[in-house]
């Protein structure tokens, strides 16, 4: 079954993922939007895509959110820049999630 015909709040969002390494101070940092690859929305990055608003706004000027959702903050992004494979991240948890319920935003304590 395909998303496309349903209504943006029945979608729900999924990404094939492991996350590892994780640091006690809850840091980590990975690869987001691969160039060249589809993603779910079907959208495909290009290189230089995120160049030119990283440099006006730079890491501390990019939310960190959970599902894009600007009332659901998880923490900061400490790096952001591209390569030549991806945009890479560097980022820490918050301590506590804003999320309903105050819930841990991760399992090692957080920043």
């Amino acid at each position: 079954m395909t998303t496309d015909s349903l209504p943006v709040w029945r979608t729900k969002k999924f990404a094939n993922l492991t996350l590892s390494g994780v640091t006690g101070e809850g840091r980590f940092s990975g690869y987001a939007s691969i160039f060249g690859e589809v993603d779910l929305g079907k959208d495909a990055i290009e290189p230089g895509a995120f160049s030119r608003s990283l440099s006006r706004r730079g890491a501390a000027g990019v939310r960190m959110l959970f599902q894009h959702d600007p009332g659901e903050p998880l923490g900061a992004w400490k790096t952001i820049r591209e390569d030549a494979r991806a945009l890479c991240r560097g980022a820490a948890f918050a301590r506590r999630s804003t999320r309903p319920g105050g819930t841990p935003a991760d399992e090692g304590g957080g920043a």
